[in-house]
């Protein structure tokens, strides 16, 4: 009977262990210097940069300063001309310490603020997709200059917190802590409008997972944290409600680019009803995605879908299509499939720069850059399933990435 042959030792196999030390210590090191260097790098800007980031100052530090010197936090002309203050309570109540800060501290801070909100939003994308590092920097340097993320940063707005909260809520979801969710939703109600089809998705993976009790857990932290961030007005200007109402309805009809500017321009107000139906639409195309695909896979399409049925968004409101633009090209391998990014990156810029140059620039005048984003993650996918060596794949997966799924 022959006997069994052991294979030979690895030359190397037995001191990985061994090896990987001086390598982690090297990673830890390198870290350590990008950490300080980083830390460097926001200390100078905090003490350096001074702009006018025209939406925090009226719609966050404003009515903080006012309500905190127990004024109306709505009456913001009060500090300002020709300025309203339209940003949902929750922002205020959350974030009024910023006003104990001076206005370019405070500006200052925000800007650092979205600056790793953005960041981290690359990040968790690379860590679920495995992807390498010098595709992250790509897409990094190609979104610095990408004018709807510039024009999010200029002027100080909420889109990225919002995109952030909720991919979070989307994970504890996962995790059943319905709670913490329903928490972090009531903070996006800051901008209720980012929320039209998130909120109804979150409702339903809450049943899947944790049937009548995740839901109405969910729903009563929603509204509880809705009216705890209410209390630093109640208790700094009680008769806040009022002047928050005339607020709002001094707020213009603004020419936005959405399908509801876009119909109200070409055949009148009647005409409307055409994208009530497509909103409509949409949410139940959200409601099946929620069922059928885990939370983590279906926030960041619901994030997408949003820009297209909300009735009220601006080009600065793209952020919430970063996840699935991330997703999208970490989940692409092909040379070819990043070439179609390329091609259509390069085609938004010479198409946005001759809007700018040779019209008005008004904001409608870009309500086609959504549908364009989407048609590139569609045949993107197109591309790599036909020049992948990996085969075909599906555009949404039933199991979420390793890094993404439940532990425990």
């Amino acid at each position: 009977m022959r006997g069994k042959t052991e294979s030979p030792p690895s030359p190397t196999g037995g001191d990985r262990a061994q090896e990987t030390a001086p390598r982690r210590r090297l990673r830890t090191l390198l870290a350590a210097a990008v950490a300080v260097v980083a830390t460097a790098g926001a200390v100078g800007l905090m003490l350096k940069l001074d702009y006018l980031a025209w939406d925090f100052r009226n719609n966050l530090w404003g009515p903080a300063h006012l309500l905190i010197h127990g004024q109306s936090p709505y009456r913001i002309e009060a500090l300002f001309d020709n300025s309203n203050a339209i940003w949902f309570p929750p922002a205020i109540g959350l974030f009024f310490p910023l006003a104990w800060l001076d206005l370019r501290w405070a500006t200052n801070l925000w800007f650092l603020g979205n600056l790793l909100l953005g960041l981290t939003i690359l990040w968790w994308s690379r860590r679920e997709e495995s992807a390498p590092l010098s595709l992250s920097a790509v897409i990094l340097l190609a979104l610095i200059v990408f004018p709807p993320v510039l024009a999010h940063f200029i002027l100080g707005q909420f889109g990225l917190l919002a995109t952030f909260l909720l991919l979070t809520a989307a994970h504890f979801v996962a995790r059943r802590r319905f709670l913490a969710a329903g928490l972090l939703l009531a903070v996006t109600l800051a901008k209720p409008q980012l929320a039209v089809l998130v909120a109804p998705g979150l409702a339903v993976a809450c049943v899947r997972q944790g049937g009548k009790r995740g839901l109405l857990v969910y729903l009563g932290a929603t509204i509880l944290g809705t009216a705890l961030l209410t209390v630093p007005l109640w208790l700094g200007y009680p008769a806040w409600m009022p002047d928050f109402l005339q607020a709002l309805g001094r707020n213009s009809i603004w020419l936005q680019p959405t399908l509801f500017t876009m119909f109200r321009l070409a055949w009148g107000p009647v005409a409307q009803i055409v994208p009530v139906l497509f909103s409509l639409g949409l949410l139940v195309l959200t409601i099946w995605l929620w069922r059928r695909y885990p939370p983590v896979e279906a926030m960041p399409w619901t994030l997408g879908l949003t820009i297209l049925a909300t009735p009220y968004v601006w080009t600065w409101d793209l952020v919430l299509l970063l996840p699935l633009v991330f997703r999208s090209l970490f989940r692409q391998r092909s040379w070819v499939a990043r070439a179609t990014w390329g091609f259509g990156y390069a085609l938004c810029w010479s198409v946005m720069t001759w809007i700018r140059l040779r019209t008005n620039n008004s904001d409608h005048r870009y309500f086609w850059l959504p549908w364009f984003i989407f048609l590139l993650i569609l045949g993107g996918h197109l591309v790599e399933n036909r020049f992948s060596p990996a085969g075909r794949q599906p555009l949404l997966r039933r199991t979420p990435p390793a890094a993404c799924r439940p532990r425990g």
